[in-house]
């Protein structure tokens, strides 16, 4: 990683699972009945930066991204349909 992104994070990390590997409180948040394929989870220390690739329209969510706030941070649900 280089140097100047662990500065701007202060190390702080988003982390990504498969959706079916996430933890249970994360997948139920879902109402997209099967169709997630990725959860990340974001601390509030990074929820002033934009990252495109959680973004829709992306491998991440192609179809659609929902957003959850929780203590300390952001759950992203990444959907195909």
């Amino acid at each position: 990683m280089p140097d100047s992104a662990v500065r701007i994070t202060n190390g702080h990390f988003i982390k990504v699972w498969r959706f079916k590997e996430s933890p249970k409180e994360y997948q139920a948040m879902s109402n997209n009945g099967g169709d997630e394929d990725w959860v990340a989870f974001i601390p509030d220390e990074m929820s002033a930066y934009w990252v495109a690739w959680l973004e829709s329209g992306t491998p991440f969510g192609c179809c659609c991204v929902d957003e959850f706030k929780v203590d300390g941070g952001t759950i992203k649900i990444g959907s195909h349909a």
